[in-house]
């Protein structure tokens, strides 16, 4: 959770898909709040707890409509799992970094 003044401005939340696995399930930012870095914390936030709980691998999935995630995704190296070619506006991608 990332807080302003006591007030709720983002979340992300995710489970184990394996015990080396972590699934970056869901996410979001008060619209007033982006593009201040409060994403990029959570997603760095995540990352650390992964791999302090033991996580070798994190996944997430997004989609086309996405771009600001999907742009993210790539500058903190995340790799594209979905090949281009099966991807159309309803596919959910799948990104993975290695912890």
């Amino acid at each position: 959770m990332a807080y302003q003044q006591h007030h709720i401005i983002g979340f992300k939340l995710g489970f184990a898909l394996s015990p080396q696995c972590f699934y970056s399930w869901l996410g979001g930012v008060v619209p007033s709040y982006r593009s201040q870095g409060v994403a990029r914390a959570l997603l760095q936030y995540q990352e650390r707890w992964a791999k302090a709980h033991g996580y070798q691998e994190i996944q997430v999935k997004s989609m086309l409509c996405f771009s600001a995630m999907r742009a993210m995704l790539a500058k903190y190296q995340y790799l594209q799992l979905t090949a281009n070619s099966q991807i159309d506006a309803d596919t959910k991608i799948v990104f993975s970094k290695l912890l």
